[in-house]
């Protein structure tokens, strides 16, 4: 009985020693957790104080950007220019660079004064000849001009057919070697001092350009020193300007003897003004006619 009593009592004290390691286990476990929990607390404050810096930082930066756009509204407020007049001024900038970058493009030769006074040299031709139409030449050679200046001439030969008029072109673009042994010819023909009166030596010719010409009319044919006894001569005295040519050697010029037929494009705003003011363009100070460059081929 008391040996049934002893294993009775061991095994409930197995049990209670059971039950203290599960609950000692328990409370093991317990602690660990609170640990863990404890840690995450703590890392969960480090996160909201350095939140709090960095919204206190940002607070800072949106003051600052405030302060920065209370000044340009109150610059804004104080300036004397509207949109519309900020916006012209943008506007003007912009067109000036633009002519700058016109000037530089553009070709100085075209409105020198030659004729004596500048010399162009032999390597010179325009930027791009074009054919006249054949019905419009006097001979039987084909004539070129500037592409940019044939449809002003066009434009103007159209408006004299359109008066019952008959325009011819018997010379127009001359190169450099054209020139000397057109010069030389003369020479041979008429004499150096009558040659001298009416051609211009090499690199001294307008035509060397690409935007003269020399004009007659169907009925004289190649005589050109009748073209002043014609129709056509009085329509180009009264409407040349119009269309952008002046007669480069008029009567009393310091340069050639009067070339009738004779005819340089210059640009409808020069060729215009030249006109109204009742002057010549060898008359005309070379820096005031260079005002004109970027205008020159305006319609």
């Amino acid at each position: 009985m008391k040996q049934h009593q002893i294993h009775i009592l061991l095994g409930i004290l197995g049990l209670c020693a059971l039950a203290l390691v599960a609950s000692l286990y328990g409370f093991y476990r317990g602690q660990q957790k609170n640990k863990v929990v404890s840690t995450q607390l703590q890392q969960a404050q480090v996160q909201i104080e350095d939140l709090a810096r960095t919204l206190e930082n940002k607070n800072e930066e949106i003051e600052v950007h405030k302060e920065l756009l209370r000044s340009v509204r109150q610059e804004v407020t104080n300036s004397n220019y509207d949109l519309s007049q900020m916006l012209s001024l943008i506007e003007s900038a912009t067109q000036t660079v633009e002519d700058i970058k016109k000037l530089e493009e553009a070709d100085t030769e075209l409105l020198a004064k030659y004729s004596k006074v500048f010399f162009l040299n032999e390597y010179y031709e325009p930027a791009q000849l074009a054919y006249i139409p054949s019905d419009l030449v006097s001979s039987d050679n084909n004539q070129q001009i500037s592409s940019e200046v044939l449809p002003f001439l066009l434009s103007m030969t159209t408006a004299m057919k359109s008066s019952g008029l008959q325009p011819r072109i018997i010379s127009a673009f001359r190169s450099f070697g054209y020139q000397g042994n057109l010069k030389q010819s003369y020479a041979v023909t008429y004499g150096t001092i009558a040659a001298n009166q009416f051609v211009a030596d090499q690199g001294y010719s307008e035509h060397q350009l690409g935007t003269t010409i020399d004009m007659v009319t169907a009925s004289i044919g190649s005589d050109m020193l009748a073209f002043d006894t014609t129709p056509e001569y009085m329509w180009m005295l009264q409407n040349a300007y119009k269309y952008g040519f002046i007669l480069s050697y008029p009567e009393n010029n310091e340069y050639y003897e009067f070339e009738p037929w004779h005819w340089r494009f210059v640009g409808k705003k020069l060729a215009t003004d030249l006109y109204n003011k009742g002057t010549t363009f060898y008359n005309t100070p070379q820096r005031d006619i260079d005002t004109y460059r970027l205008t020159m081929f305006e319609e």
